[in-house]
């Protein structure tokens, strides 16, 4: 097997997934090996079914036991990003898509998908390059977002940053998972010497666990441009590092519970893993916001309605704050202009205003645009030809969702 343009690589079982984002010309390409006997035999290749096609398919992958997911930075006609899950049968020796995790408006160039892993229950997808959307000048922070598996169907869990993140560390630039625990890479942190973040699930939620820095750290470096964990250690490589007057690099390995010998970094994460399983430890929180999600318990008393306690009142994916101060929506419904649509899917998914019926003002509701028309609720001319989506629909009966369609009979 020789493939000059592969870009990711992942391995499981007899499972192989070499990925080609220049493959079948230029759309990009995944192609799944299977070991049979000595021998490694393709199984399918995987191509981009978007409609706005890009160089980025398969510039992450990440397969374990029977799931893969393909990430493409790029999909989607503003660049939001896309991730891709595929299941495998073993009996039917078939794969069939499971689901699309799709960007939306704060994922636009932010290098959503260009990170991704994913376990049996919990898909992860990085978007490095993305700015908060509170505003405060944090731009290229980054983000990871968690999605979880029921049955067939994935939704997103979670949404993870850094608590000591800044501007320019483009977190989420890569991304790991095993178990219950998550490692995240920030490689332009403090300078590009980097950093890595270890998130662990506790009940149903992530919480941030233990950040790692290079002993020997140094500007450029950039640690954390690759991380990797299993259930005993975490790998984090650090592809710059300066060694004498060469660039080598170097790859650092963080044992999570071992008998010999540790450092003082190793003492410390082992530490901080035992109490995770001490369910009496009490978290640090700030009196004025238990919740820690940026409004203070008096706020949310007295004027919000909403519950000091819990940072997601209405339990939609979008913390209380982040509906309030950036997108209006109401922090206590969770489809806040009641058009079926949640205010999370509109938010991240659909690219269309949560409060509005009508995002893009074609005449067309948001959630007719979405079940029914399956064009785009943020966009008049979904197509982008010129012609708005309801004159297609309603006056030449042509086909919104593309360019160049023969006018129906």
């Amino acid at each position: 097997m020789t493939f000059s343009d592969s870009q990711s690589v992942s391995i499981s079982g007899n499972l192989a997934v070499i990925a080609s984002p220049g493959g079948s010309n230029d759309d990009g390409a995944v192609y799944v090996y299977k070991r049979t006997g000595s021998n490694w035999i393709l199984n399918t290749t995987i191509t981009p079914d978007s409609e706005f096609k890009s160089k980025k398919f398969g510039a992450a992958v990440n397969i374990s036991e029977d799931y893969l997911i393909i990430g493409d930075g790029e999909s989607g006609k503003t660049k939001e990003g896309s991730a891709y899950v595929y299941k495998y049968d073993d009996y039917d020796d078939t794969w069939t898509k499971q689901a699309t995790l799709k960007g939306g408006l704060v994922t636009r160039a932010a290098n959503y998908a260009l990170s991704v892993a994913i376990s049996k229950d919990y898909a992860v997808v990085g978007a490095g390059m993305e700015s908060n959307p509170h505003g405060n000048n944090e731009i290229k922070k980054g983000a990871v977002y968690v999605y979880k598996r029921k049955d067939d169907v994935w939704t997103n869990q979670a949404k993870l940053t850094a608590s000591t993140g800044a501007s320019g560390d483009q977190f989420g630039n890569s991304v790991a998972i095993v178990g219950e625990h998550i490692v995240i890479g920030a490689e332009n942190r403090n300078s590009s010497s980097g950093s890595v973040v270890l998130f662990h699930l506790v009940g149903d939620v992530w919480l941030e666990q233990f950040s790692f820095t290079a002993a020997d750290g140094a500007s450029q470096d950039n640690f954390g441009h690759a991380v990797a964990v299993s259930e005993s250690y975490v790998t984090v490589g650090a592809h710059n590092k300066k060694i004498k007057k060469s660039l080598p690099g170097d790859v650092y390995v963080y044992a999570l519970n071992v008998q010999t010998q540790q450092t003082q970094a190793e003492i410390d994460l082992e530490n901080t893993l035992a109490t995770l399983n001490n369910p009496t430890a009490e978290a640090v929180v700030n009196p004025d916001d238990l919740d820690g999600d940026g409004l203070s318990n008096s706020d949310e008393t007295d004027i919000l309605n909403t519950s000091p306690t819990d940072p997601d009142t209405d339990n939609d994916g979008l913390n209380d704050f982040e509906e309030v101060t950036v997108y209006g929506s109401d922090p206590l419904l969770s489809d806040t202009d009641q058009d079926t649509l949640t205010d999370l899917e509109e938010v991240i998914f659909y690219n269309s205003d949560p409060i509005l019926l009508d995002t893009d003002g074609d005449g067309f509701s948001d959630e007719y645009e979405v079940n029914i028309l399956n064009t785009d609720p943020g966009l008049i001319d979904t197509d982008g030809d010129g012609l708005s989506d309801e004159v297609e629909v309603n006056e030449l009966a042509t086909d919104p969702k593309l360019a160049d369609t023969m006018v129906m009979a």
